[in-house]
């Protein structure tokens, strides 16, 4: 019993053997199908990249026949043109095409040298900048009281002196907001202008804003007398739509070029908003001014409380 036992259990085992080498032999000839595809793929895939090859060299070598005729052709029309001048001619034409690339090469030259003079920084000149900016506001402040006239006539009593100075009551109020405006515009310049170094086109969009601001007196004189007249009006709003612009202006050019240290997007936008308040206060000043009564002028002396608490809330914000 026990070899007929042993026997079966080989046969079993045989039997297993010739089962797994089938196995075996099926999966190794899945795998060669598989790699025989791939190869196929990948020899269909050289080939059409080959073809493509052929042809964008085709093509170029098209295009650079075409242009080496043309410009062959271009060369032999020139040469059979020249050739058919007499000496003087060649001479005045040689002469001509030289002159005019020595002045071609001069204007190249200039203008390399304006784009070098205006890309130009100067990290030692800011100090100055702000000196001339100190000085151009402080001669507008004192300026002011100028405006102020005294009487031709000498005043002989107290009467004559009380009358006088009930009549400079609008004068002074005028040099007061003309004070109150340029001084707003200083701490603008102050606070926002941090330069460390300035260039050519920032130093005189800086004189461009200093020109705006020196004509603030004049402006806020012509509202104050003939504030009656739209004209009035429109001269006052002229003069400060185009300082508020050239600050801005100024300012994003220094910003983007790197100037203002320190800059980012909700520093900007609250700058710009401070100009946009100012200029719908100014505006909504002019209209009750002219429309409503010329006392309306006065709000202006709420500028530096308004924009003050709006300074103090954005340094609370920011911190």
């Amino acid at each position: 019993m026990s070899k007929k036992k042993k026997n079966k259990k080989k046969n079993k085992k045989k039997k297993n053997k010739k089962k797994n080498k089938k196995n075996n032999t099926y999966n190794t000839s899945e795998l060669l199908e598989i790699i025989q595809q791939l190869t196929d793929e990948r020899d269909e895939l050289n080939q059409v990249l080959r073809s493509f090859a052929r042809t964008s060299q085709y093509n170029t070598k098209q295009c650079d026949s075409l242009n080496h005729d043309n410009r062959d052709a271009i060369t032999k029309k020139n040469l059979e043109k020249f050739s058919q001048l007499n000496e003087e001619q060649k001479h005045n034409l040689v002469h001509d095409k030289v002159t005019h690339y020595n002045n071609h090469n001069q204007e190249l030259s200039f203008l390399g040298r304006l784009k070098d003079r205006f890309s130009n920084t100067y990290e030692d000149n800011t100090g100055r900048t702000m000196a001339l900016t100190d000085g151009i506001f402080g001669m507008v402040m004192t300026l002011l009281a100028f405006s102020i006239e005294l009487p031709d006539v000498p005043l002989r009593t107290v009467a004559d002196f009380t009358v006088f100075l009930h009549q400079l009551l609008p004068s002074i109020g005028m040099v007061l907001i003309s004070f109150i405006i340029a001084s707003s515009f200083w701490f603008f310049h102050h606070e926002f202008i941090k330069v460390n170094k300035v260039n050519a086109p920032f130093l005189w969009l800086n004189l461009g804003f200093l020109a705006t601001i020196s004509f603030i007196p004049f402006s806020t004189s012509v509202i104050a007398n003939y504030g009656t007249f739209i004209l009035g009006d429109v001269v006052f709003g002229i003069n400060i739509a185009a300082s508020i612009i050239m600050f801005l202006i100024m300012f994003e050019y220094a910003a983007n070029k790197g100037f203002i240290p320190d800059v980012n997007k909700g520093h900007k936008f609250y700058i710009f908003n401070t100009f946009y308040i100012m200029m719908l206060f100014t505006v909504l000043i002019s209209v009750l001014e002219f429309l409503v009564s010329p006392s309306f002028i006065y709000l202006f002396f709420f500028v530096p409380v308004i924009f003050t608490l709006r300074d103090i809330r954005y340094e609370d914000n920011t911190d």
